[in-house]
């Protein structure tokens, strides 16, 4: 009992067919991932913002950093460092601070791009 040359040419092709519709899928995942893990780091980064402001609030200073590179800001980091961007960008080009006061920033605006297709994690 053995297989003729047309079945094993049907199931080469199909085979194929099958390769060639898996392979886009698993070269997206790649990129899929690296976006998630930066929408991930940048929720932190702005969970982080939010408790500087809370506790710089509690002691009579309410600002925002100027920059997430600031040394104070950093230390509401757990590793007291700004995790690597994904792609090798630096986080606080999508960091912006509005001056209200001369005290210095009172909100800020961190763009993930994660509701429009503008942002820090775009791009991948």
């Amino acid at each position: 009992m053995g297989f003729t040359l047309i079945e094993l040419i049907i199931v080469i092709v199909i085979v194929g067919i099958l390769a060639a519709m898996a392979i886009p899928k698993m070269i997206s995942l790649s990129a899929d991932a690296k976006k998630a893990a930066c929408f991930d780091t940048a929720g932190t980064i702005q969970t982080a913002l939010s408790s500087y402001y809370v506790r710089r609030t509690m002691s009579g200073n309410s600002v925002f950093p100027r920059s997430l590179h600031d040394p104070v800001f950093i230390g509401y980091i757990s590793e007291a460092t700004l995790p690597k961007h994904p792609t090798g960008l630096d986080w606080d080009s999508g960091y912006v601070t509005f001056d209200s006061t001369p005290a210095g920033p009172q909100r800020f605006d961190f763009s993930t791009g994660k509701a429009s297709d503008t942002g820090i994690c775009t791009g991948f």
